[in-house]
């Protein structure tokens, strides 16, 4: 079993397990994809938080604005949790570019398995 697999038993988050479950799967045959991966969670659960917050996204915005607005941080309340949604954003950032060392990757599979939970 792997670490995502609950998520799967829920339909309304058959798109967020896609993404783990190729983070997980890729963290040491494809780091940049597996980091790339970890960003688009993310991504993901930013968005659902804003949908659950009832707060309207921006027409133009990007990950960095939506993780710095008190929005989410109010929300978060953890700086540790922050600092590991930092370093999922910046690697994932980075990966397209070649930019991505393979612990990076890793390191970032790791911390986004804290923000699924």
């Amino acid at each position: 079993m792997l670490n995502f697999d609950y998520l799967k038993e829920i339909p309304e988050l058959a798109q967020l397990h896609r993404l783990c479950d190729l983070c997980e799967q890729r963290q040491y045959t494809e780091p940049d994809s597996s980091a790339i991966n970890a960003r688009k969670a993310l991504e993901w659960l930013v968005k659902a938080i804003y949908e659950m917050k009832n707060v309207e996204l921006p027409e133009r915005t990007d990950l960095y604005r939506l993780t710095t607005s008190p929005v989410f941080t109010d929300f978060i309340a953890d700086p540790v949790l922050m600092r590991a949604v930092n370093w999922i954003r910046i690697t994932g950032n980075h990966a397209p570019m070649n930019l991505t060392r393979s612990l990076a990757a890793m390191l970032s599979l790791r911390f986004s398995t804290c923000i699924t939970l």
